[in-house]
């Protein structure tokens, strides 16, 4: 069963506007290398944290379908145990290196597989919320050196994200075939923490449907971060840096200032590779286009695949309210995902609006492209699927519209047969073409052409 990525792949599309950062800045105390993370001291160790959540549970105990008779369990439960402990004390570096030192004690075994996917989300999200407070405060330019933005965020993706997305991809795997029917539970589980208040929870019990739809969210990232690596990104970023939009501008006034930034940016003699492709670079947009399609068709399927879990719901981090209590999914009965809860109404509806919007973006990523999947069909995007955002796009070419003309947009053969310039050329284009269409005699945009 091919379940990867419900609810959390649609906020997979904010990475890229996070990796704005200084490499380096953190350090991991923890040996499972993270440097971009600083670890946490003030949490409590699995020996001074007694709590029942953290006893060794019946899957954390040696099943028969677990029984090797090379592990020493009685050192690799505790290890587990430990590993729990510092997930719920949002500590994904003391997680995985507890984590890992179970695997080394028994290879191969689903619970420490499966701390190991939970830890590296956990990463990722502690990863974002840090960042999100240090970029609120970043100079770009502590040096003077103004390109310097572009590499950074490219060192960090190869040398600290892509090899967490391969350690991801590796026990997922496995687990869904090897260990289809495993279940980890963990509680409390901190996946998103502001301001010491914890936004994002999920604790609960994890199954395969759960650890397939956290693989598709790293897929969609490394598609991201892929799409990012296969671009120069090199350009003079004091020009966003010592400008700030018009006070009290709407969108049209914002879509000027920005599309003005971009033609200033393109302008410059000193920077004449921005968005062409690096070496490899090509390769790399194939990988990131043919990654964002399948998360995408993946996080429809999984939603569809939430409703054939047969079995009580309660607790499982992704599932079904079974209002009858026959143990099985019946038409009308809602979804529960994290942070939502039980969806009803407006936000049931709302959430079935977003899959098929990312079902329909999936497939039109993966037309044209390698992918090979059977029975999927060539397709484009329909602009219709954005009517529910009630979108300012659509507001803005024509605000008299309730609804998008039935256009369809080729996506797919912009990744797998893109300009000889990578991005630049398009790019450019549409900004000057959207730039003209909002000026007017009111708007201005600082430093625009």
């Amino acid at each position: 069963m091919t379940t990867r990525g419900p609810l959390l792949w649609l906020l997979a599309i904010l990475l890229p506007a996070l990796l704005v950062a200084g490499y380096g800045c953190g350090g991991s105390s923890s040996s499972h290398s993270r440097n971009v993370l600083a670890d946490d001291d003030n949490d409590a160790t699995p020996d001074d944290d007694a709590s029942p959540d953290d006893d060794v549970s019946p899957d954390d105990d040696v099943s028969p379908a677990d029984d090797d008779t090379a592990c020493d369990w009685n050192t690799f439960d505790p290890l587990i145990v430990a590993g729990k402990a510092r997930l719920s004390a949002d500590d994904p570096n003391g997680a995985a290196d507890q984590f890992l030192a179970a695997l080394g004690v028994c290879p191969g075994q689903p619970d420490g597989e499966i701390g190991m996917v939970i830890a590296d989300v956990q990463w990722y999200w502690t990863w974002i919320g840090r960042w999100i407070q240090y970029l609120s405060s970043y100079n770009p330019n502590p040096n003077g050196h103004k390109k310097g933005v572009g590499s950074t965020i490219q060192a960090v993706l190869r040398d600290e994200f892509l090899p967490i997305n391969a350690e991801v991809f590796k026990y997922a795997a496995d687990l869904e075939a090897n260990h289809a029917d495993e279940e980890f539970y963990v509680e409390p589980l901190p996946m998103y923490v502001d301001s010491g208040q914890v936004v994002l929870d999920m604790g609960g019990v994890w199954d395969i449907e759960a650890v397939q739809a956290e693989n598709a969210f790293i897929m969609a990232l490394d598609g991201f971060e892929r799409l990012a690596l296969s671009y120069d990104l090199s350009f003079d970023f004091s020009i966003i840096a010592n400008s700030s939009p018009p006070s009290g501008a709407d969108t049209t006034q914002l879509i000027n200032y920005y599309c003005g930034l971009l033609l200033k940016i393109f302008a410059d003699p000193n920077y004449p590779n921005f968005l062409t492709f690096l070496p490899g670079g090509q390769q790399q947009l194939t990988q990131a286009a043919t990654e964002i399609g399948l998360a995408g068709v993946d996080a429809n399927a999984a939603f569809e695949a939430i409703r054939t879990v047969v079995g009580p719901q309660e607790g499982l981090v992704f599932g079904y309210v079974d209002l009858n209590g026959n143990g099985r999914w019946d038409p009308g009965e809602p979804y529960h995902v994290p942070y939502l809860g039980d969806l009803t109404g407006e936000m049931e509806i709302g959430v079935e609006d977003l899959l098929k919007m990312a079902h329909d973006f999936g497939t039109a990523f993966l037309y044209s492209g390698p992918a090979g999947q059977p029975g999927l069909k060539p397709y484009f995007f329909p602009l219709q699927d954005l009517d529910p955002l009630d979108n300012p796009i659509r507001r803005f070419i024509y605000p008299e519209w309730t609804t998008f003309l039935p256009l369809y947009i080729p996506i797919g053969p912009f990744f797998y047969n893109p300009p000889a310039d990578g991005a630049r050329s398009l790019v450019e284009d549409v900004a000057q073409v959207l730039y003209d269409l909002t000026a007017d005699d009111d708007t201005t945009a600082e430093g625009a052409q």
